[in-house]
C-alpha cells in the first residue's frame, strides 16, 4: 500500500467533492446577466449617452464586484429589447455610448 497511486485514489472521492462545493459556491456568488439588469437600467442616463466604463462607476452600480463583459452583454440585451441605445461617441469613433430610452 506504499503505491502514490493507491493513496491519491483513497483520497480521489473526498478531493472531488470539495471541488464540486467549492464550485457550487463560487458560481452561487456570481451575478448573471438577468440579475444586474435593473442595476444597469437604473445606472444609464436617458440625458447623457455614457460610455461602459461611467456606466459601471454610476450608482448602484458602483462598488459592486462587476466583470464589464456582464454589464456589456446586459446593455446589449437591453438595446435589443428596444430600452437602451447604442451609437458611436463623436469624438472617439471607437469608443461605444449608451443611453436609456425614456
Amino acid at each position: 500500500m506504499d503505491d502514490p497511486l493507491f493513496r491519491f485514489a483513497a483520497l480521489f472521492p473526498f478531493l472531488l467533492a470539495v471541488c464540486g462545493l467549492g464550485f457550487i459556491w463560487y458560481s452561487s456568488r456570481l451575478r448573471t446577466p438577468a440579475d444586474v439588469e435593473a442595476d444597469v437600467l437604473a445606472a444609464l442616463s436617458e440625458h447623457d449617452a455614457l460610455p461602459l466604463a461611467m456606466i459601471c462607476r454610476r450608482p448602484p452600480l458602483a462598488g459592486q464586484p462587476l466583470d464589464p463583459d456582464v454589464v456589456h452583454f446586459t446593455l446589449e440585451h437591453l438595446r435589443r429589447k428596444g430600452r437602451a441605445v447604442r451609437w458611436r461617441a463623436a469624438e472617439h469613433q471607437h469608443q461605444v455610448v449608451y443611453r436609456r430610452i425614456a
